[in-house]
């Protein structure tokens, strides 16, 4: 039986929100970076507000720098019409650890994962078509690449499926260029398999503990392109510049 022969797994969503914030030091030494002002609201609400729009109220958000005002800050949700849970993380366990951490609080579904410093205006109804399309391990929501350098180079080929990660990836010699580079959005949808694979113990990367040997092994990582507003809020002139899209009208997040 094919994985698009399965009936579809219930969706699950969550924000990675532990990371120290390390390009906005110093206010992130006292402030998580979550909690940064966008547009007179907490940077973490701007991706909430997403998932509420898509239809997805329930929500896991893990935590480790400075995460007990993050919990302050948000309760448990129902202000802003959600239910929100928490992972905390004595140790930082990276993007991969987080998630197999939370799978304990969240139990096992395909999961839309969001960082909390994305803002986006992507369509969930038309991620999850081209992921059921591809039938792919995960679908990663990517835009033609944007500030070369600035963010990790994703390689795709012309069927939009993902080939090489990084900037001076070992290609296989039997991959037909061209090769077409984009930038990662911050948001994907992965299936329960790619997540089984990740390690719950230890830290962990998503990318090197799992994207990348899925792909050395052949197996379908898919991407797709979003068209519309994104802008990923990782340092003070990014939050200014999404600031000066909000009020020109150039970004409208939910």
């Amino acid at each position: 039986m094919s994985r698009s022969d399965h009936p579809r797994p219930e969706l699950k969503a969550m924000i990675l929100a532990a990371g120290r914030g390390s390009r906005m030091r110093p206010l992130s030494d006292t402030v998580p970076k979550a909690l940064v002002p966008v547009a007179g609201r907490p940077m973490i609400h701007h991706p909430l507000q997403w998932l509420k729009s898509q239809g997805l109220c329930e929500v896991v958000i893990n935590t480790h720098h400075l995460g007990e005002a993050i919990m302050r800050e948000l309760g448990d949700g129902r202000q802003l019409g959600m239910n929100i849970r928490y992972s905390p993380e004595r140790e930082l366990l990276g993007t991969g650890g987080g998630i197999a951490r939370a799978m304990k609080t969240f139990g096992p579904g395909r999961l839309v994962l969001i960082n909390s410093d994305t803002l986006i205006d992507a369509s969930l109804a038309d991620l999850l078509a081209r992921h059921e399309e591809a039938r792919a391990l995960a679908t990663l929501v990517v835009i033609p690449e944007r500030e070369p350098g600035s963010f990790t180079r994703l390689l795709c080929d012309d069927q939009q499926f993902l080939r090489a990660i990084g900037e001076k990836p070992e290609l296989d010699p039997g991959l037909a260029p061209p090769l077409t580079p984009a930038t990662y959005t911050g948001l994907c949808l992965l299936e329960p398999e790619l997540i089984q694979r990740l390690p719950a113990a230890r830290p962990a990367c998503l990318v090197h503990d799992a994207l990348v040997p899925a792909l050395v092994e052949g197996e379908p990582i898919a991407v797709f392109f979003h068209h519309g507003y994104w802008n990923g809020l990782d340092t003070l002139e990014r939050v200014r510049r999404a600031e000066a899209d909000i009020k020109s009208g150039a970004a409208n997040p939910p």
